[in-house]
């Protein structure tokens, strides 16, 4: 072999060696990889309010994916979600966008219901609206049952006292003009 060969050799081991860190550093980078055999459905929706991408897909609390995209397509916003391959959706389940922390984070819960044979493939549209759940990953409905007739007594306590602190102060002024 000659210098020259050795040379190209050399060259070609290189751009090779450089294409291949290009791969494994995108795919680090994108957290997707460029074969991500995760199962992609689209939703439109017309307020997806705290979603962004990146906002987890979540089956009780057990992240199955995320948002992987957002666009706006005819006045609507267009939703693409990345979900484990292994996690079939039913055509039955609902979807919900909930609080996911006390800082306004949002995640989408799925509610999959089991009935039924029709589950999404790739590239399916999911044909729901996303019910808003202000507070549902804070307080879970029982808990919030439990504590809404406390919540009204104290606002109903609370108006109380304002109406006669208003009255009261009301009755001050009175006196002070009568002096």
């Amino acid at each position: 072999m000659t210098q020259e060969d050795k040379k190209y050799k050399r060259v070609g081991i290189f751009v090779v060696g450089a294409i291949i860190i290009f791969f494994v550093g995108y795919q680090f980078i994108s957290k997707e990889g460029f074969f991500d055999n995760n199962t992609k459905l689209y939703s439109l929706a017309n307020d997806v309010s705290g979603i962004t991408t990146e906002t987890p897909i979540v089956i009780n609390g057990f992240q199955i994916g995320k948002v992987s995209d957002l666009s706006l397509k005819k006045g609507k916003v267009l939703i693409e979600f990345s979900v484990d391959k292994e996690i079939k959706l039913t055509k039955s389940a609902q979807f919900f966008s909930s609080a996911n922390s006390i800082f306004g984070d949002r995640q989408i819960e799925v509610k999959n219901s089991h009935e039924g044979e029709d589950f999404y493939k790739s590239g399916d549209t999911i044909q729901t609206e996303f019910i808003t759940n202000p507070i549902g990953g804070i307080i879970d409905s029982t808990l919030m049952q439990e504590i809404e007739p406390t919540l009204k007594e104290f606002s109903k306590t609370i108006g109380k006292a304002l109406q006669d602190y208003g009255e009261e102060d009301k009755d001050a002024s009175t006196k002070n003009e009568e002096k």
